[in-house]
């Protein structure tokens, strides 16, 4: 007989991401991609039937202490993978957006949320593969479970969601303007194991229904797209949205974005207050501002003028194209926008946590030049850098960006009414710019 298999709640209760780390601090023995000796057996396309071997033993025994090894190296490689190639998934949907093909564009945008899906899970010690699945466990043991990718994925975002220790996770990898998420929760006035526990389980995204998105990607991928807007050219609201999701991510450092991370931290300061006052008012609103003013100011080390100017910049987030990202990223928005919104912010916050990941890795064995060599390649082949003077630092990128947001700006200013032919005849290599999101990827990784 194959091995036992549970339910996914029950996979993800003794999941570990311990051994992913671990098994990350020990790779780079092997210069270059996929850093494995050569004679892994996740090499060349053989990570599936390696697992699928183990799984199928007869009778099951488990695997041995190589191939739990193995395993965790396929977690490790893969979070980091899906990060990354989610982000290509991103800018491929943002060109395909722009070039009026939006099915298309809802189905690439899907697939940059299952991959960051896919990837949230690997770095907690769940691989998801094709039809059987496995977690990691403390105890040594490898826990299967069965069923469509697609579906396990999403029912194991959902039971993540629902521990109280990935919401600490989840708090300590956003920081803005030097304080972090744990800084953000303490001036909030509620205990921080509190506010993790309730923002995860009411994030900037609805964690527990992302499977819907599923039903709209099988209907850009399968059906054909018999909606009156079909044949519809790209708008100029469609050219102002994707140009705004890439001035949020504007990069303030590495692992740091001014905009939307404001927004972010907005979104955990407004449900800390949810969770305090319960039914709200204006008057405990102003005042409950007031406190996190002044929490900053005696605990951090603040002027008034700076806090109050720090406070000021969260709360007016909303007001600006993070705060519009999150609102477009509800769940009842069902067309391409909430798609594409939904998997942007849910890169971002797998890319947090892989990069505060990595941080660990790096405590345990430094250094780890394989994560610096996977970034600075990835930049590379997605020609978002010249290969023959590469940096790593990657917010320098950025001027590419900041440059095509001002040449489609003047352009808008200047052509009216809009024409999306005359667009791309004049401004091309600008509207290819303000697509190439693999430089959010980077940053956002980067440490």
């Amino acid at each position: 007989m194959p091995a036992p298999t549970v339910s996914v709640a029950d996979a993800l209760l003794v999941a570990d991401s311990d051994l992913v780390i671990e098994a990350a601090a020990r790779l780079g023995t092997v210069p270059d991609w996929p850093f494995l000796a050569s004679g892994s057996s996740l090499l060349d396309g053989r990570a599936l039937p390696f697992v699928e071997s183990i799984f199928n033993q007869t009778p099951y025994a488990g695997p041995s202490a190589g191939e739990r090894d193995e395993l965790a190296q396929y977690l490790a490689l893969s979070s980091a993978a899906h990060v990354l190639d989610g982000w290509r998934y991103i800018s491929q949907s943002s060109v395909a957006f722009l070039s009026g093909s939006r099915t298309q564009a809802l189905h690439l945008a899907y697939y940059a949320e299952l991959r960051a899906g896919l990837a949230i899970l690997a770095q907690s010690g769940v691989g998801i593969l094709k039809g059987i699945h496995f977690a990691l466990s403390s105890a040594g043991d490898v826990v299967w479970f069965r069923g469509p990718t697609h579906r396990k994925v999403w029912e194991a975002i959902d039971s993540w969601a629902n521990q109280a220790a990935h919401g600490l996770e989840v708090v300590r990898c956003f920081s803005f303007s030097g304080l972090s998420g744990e800084d953000w929760a303490s001036a909030s006035g509620a205990a921080i194991q509190a506010v993790a526990e309730y923002w995860i389980k009411n994030w900037s995204i609805d964690l527990h229904s992302l499977v819907a998105d599923t039903e709209l990607r099988n209907e850009a991928s399968y059906r054909p797209n018999l909606r009156g807007n079909a044949l519809v050219s790209m708008s100029e609201s469609d050219l102002r949205f994707v140009r705004d999701m890439s001035f949020a991510l504007s990069p303030l450092d590495q692992g740091q974005f001014d905009i939307v991370d404001r927004a972010v931290i907005n979104d955990l300061c407004r449900k800390s207050y949810s969770l305090l006052n319960d039914p709200p008012n204006k008057a405990t609103l102003l005042s409950y501002w007031d406190n996190i003013t002044q929490w900053i100011h005696t605990s951090r080390g603040k002027t008034e003028e700076e806090a109050k100017e720090i406070v000021g910049s969260v709360r007016n987030s909303f007001r600006e194209a993070g705060g519009k990202l999150l609102l477009d990223a509800k769940s009842r928005n069902d067309g391409f926008k909430g798609v594409y919104s939904r998997s942007f912010l849910l890169l971002r916050l797998a890319s947090a946590l892989l990069r505060s990941q990595w941080r660990e890795t790096r405590r345990r064995r430094s250094p780890q030049e394989w994560q610096d060599r996977l970034i600075l390649d990835y930049v590379v082949h997605a020609l978002v850098c010249d290969s023959s003077n590469p940096s790593k630092d990657y917010t320098i990128l950025f001027a590419d960006q900041e440059d095509a947001i001002g040449k489609v700006d003047e352009w808008l200013t200047t052509h009216v009414p809009f024409n999306s032919f005359e667009l791309w005849k004049q401004q091309a290599p600008s509207v290819l710019d303000l697509c190439k999101f693999e430089r959010s990827g980077a940053v956002a990784v980067a440490l």
